[in-house]
């Protein structure tokens, strides 16, 4: 047993009665730096769990993207608070239906589950009339970037080849289509689940 000049304790007493024989603390300070550092683990956690939940930050990105962008309907406005659409085709489809003019093709269809009332789930713009975050049919492709990306929109790799782009938030999605380097169509849109494995 090895014994300490400096606290006249052996090291047997020094696990015994509570002194960290590596600092020579006595019990209480060393106590105290764990509470700390449980202290401070306990306040990221807290952090962690009170961030926003993933619907939340859905949320968030969806009413930006309504609040800041020119539209004819907010994106997943219910169907019932559309008012009058009688400046607009209407198409029918299985599980959905469009109302369509010159300017934009809206896409009515459940949400957020297939099985759910119609909601505005699509919203593609064919004219520089209307805007998403500023963006417009017919605006040089590199503005999609400089637009959306400060906007912590996340440019998603082409998979397909064919050119086009997609930029993630949080759910909602942008699509950006080309006519060489101009966008010449450009899409938002929220996707639905479909839980029951509806076949339309």
């Amino acid at each position: 047993m090895l014994f300490s000049k400096k606290t006249g304790t052996s090291d047997h007493c020094f696990r015994l009665y509570g002194y960290n024989r590596c600092q020579n603390l006595p019990e209480e300070e060393t106590v105290m730096k764990k509470y700390r550092l449980f202290a401070a683990a306990l306040a990221l956690l807290l952090l962690c769990a009170c961030g926003l939940s993933g619907e939340e930050r859905w949320e968030r990105a969806l009413d930006e993207l309504n609040r800041e962008s020119e539209l004819p309907f907010a994106l997943t406005q219910p169907e019932a608070e559309l008012g009058n659409t009688s400046g607009y085709w209407e198409s029918g489809g299985f599980g959905c239906r469009g109302l369509h003019n010159d300017d934009v093709y809206i896409l009515l269809s459940g949400w957020p589950d297939v099985l759910d009332d119609y909601r505005v789930t699509d919203i593609h713009l064919l004219s520089p009339r209307y805007a998403v975050f500023g963006l417009r049919v017919g605006d040089a492709a590199e503005r999609a970037a400089e637009v959306l990306e400060p906007r912590g929109y996340e440019l998603v790799p082409d998979v397909r080849g064919w050119g086009d782009t997609y930029y993630i938030k949080d759910g909602v999605i942008i699509h950006l289509e080309y006519h060489g380097e101009t966008i010449s169509d450009l899409t938002a849109y929220v996707q639905s689940t479909n839980v029951e494995d509806v076949d339309f």
